[in-house]
């Protein structure tokens, strides 16, 4: 690119850009700037988020390292390393630098949030669900909308009160926390207990435990005196991994019965998660990756991918294209013999159906699967397939192919 353009010019594009999301152009605003501005803390610390983001943690790391040692008290900078150090797998580390972090700027709603999921990770419960509260500060979109003006729940008593519990972030959170409601119920049995959760998972969570009523998340919440976010709930009663409740009971949908000796396994597989999920291009995996798969014996293959471009590796036999919402997908994953997916809203579905599921991990995962084990409290019918290094899906495919040859 040519530089004789003022220099101010090309960093107010690249700040546009970055407002609009479009961090690869961004950096391409920036990259040739780097012998100009290099030894400059906050372009570096604005290159190192962007590449970050664009799923470059080694780059991101260097660039904010050297932001981080060009202006130590640029707390953005420092925040933003943990992150990269986390992504890195480098755990102990992240923690340390989001101390250094907090030192600086002790109520740093990024710095408390994200080492909050670091604790977690580690089965740090107790302390992390009351840190974890600190994500409202951090963002006010993870209840699609608003909060209703009644006062938040706060554990106390709710005898003859109602309590609106506020599904939050994606259809897999909602489905993994709503176990929780059973534990609310039980400790405060003569409440109202309402869920207000996304519209298409409204048919399959009547009935379930815990809940008096499930009703579409809108504009107007019905009538209640206290609410409280879902994820808010496991501060109250699980302080521990030993005291993870079962999964979610999904009384709407029936098991049928099992297919004659000798049929084909009905396997279904899922690849990539919603794109809204700022993590989607770590934990989806390339559609092609899934040819190893190709080669299992007496298998047939069900796509459970909606809304995504299809895998011409494997022949499908059916998919989701007449389901509606999530009740109906369920009713496809009810018949399967096993699911194989990557981290998203179809592998909680699965654990919560007591399904066989395998579930395929980017490296660092998300917190909610810990580290390094291949069992999780979450889900028990679960098996966690962890990559061997970042990105490496061609490796974790090819482990998979050969543990279903091996069953």
């Amino acid at each position: 690119m040519d530089l004789d353009g003022p220099l101010h010019a090309r960093l107010d594009q690249a700040s546009l850009l970055l407002s609009q999301g479009r961090l690869a152009e961004m950096l391409d605003v920036l990259e040739p700037l780097l012998p100009l501005l290099g030894n400059d803390a906050s372009f570096q610390c604005a290159r190192g988020i962007a590449l970050l983001t664009l799923d470059e943690p080694e780059a991101g790391e260097l660039a904010l390292r050297r932001a981080v040692a060009l202006n130590p008290r640029l707390s953005r900078a420092r925040v933003y390393h943990a992150a990269a150090l986390a992504d890195l797998g480098q755990t102990q580390e992240a923690l340390n630098a989001y101390e250094e972090a907090l030192r600086l700027e002790p109520e740093n709603p990024e710095a408390r949030t994200h080492r909050a999921l670091l604790w977690l990770s580690r089965g740090r419960l107790a302390e992390g669900w009351e840190e974890y509260e600190w994500r409202f500060r951090l963002s006010s979109h993870l209840l699609g909308g608003p909060p209703p003006h009644t006062p938040r729940w706060s554990g106390e008593p709710l005898e003859g009160r109602t309590l609106l519990l506020l599904a939050e972030q994606g259809l897999g959170d909602t489905l993994q926390f709503a176990r929780f409601a059973a534990r609310a119920k039980e400790a405060h049995p003569r409440a109202t207990v309402i869920l207000e959760c996304q519209p298409e998972l409204v048919r399959l969570l009547q009935g379930a435990p815990g809940f008096d009523a499930v009703v579409r998340r809108g504009p107007a919440p019905p009538p209640h005196d206290v609410h409280l976010p879902l994820l808010s709930l496991p501060r109250f009663f699980c302080p521990d991994p030993a005291a993870i409740p079962p999964p979610l009971f999904l009384p709407a949908v029936e098991i049928p019965a099992a297919p004659p000796p000798g049929s084909p396994r009905r396997i279904g597989v899922a690849w990539a998660g919603g794109r809204a999920n700022t993590k989607d291009r770590s934990r989806s995996c390339p559609p092609e990756a899934l040819a190893p798969l190709r080669n299992a014996a007496n298998v047939e293959w069900i796509n459970l991918q909606k809304e995504a471009p299809g895998a011409a590796w494997l022949p499908f036999a059916s998919d989701l294209s007449a389901c509606e919402d999530f009740l109906d997908t369920a009713r496809v994953v009810a018949g399967l013999d096993l699911v194989i997916t990557v981290d998203t809203a179809v592998a909680h579905l699965a654990g919560s159906l007591g399904k066989p599921v395998w579930i395929l991990l980017p490296e660092p995962s998300c917190w909610r699967w810990m580290t390094e084990a291949e069992a999780t409290p979450w889900y028990p019918s679960a098996r966690l397939f962890r990559q061997a290094r970042h990105g490496d899906w061609d490796g974790l495919l090819a482990r998979v192919a050969t543990e279903l040859a091996r069953i």
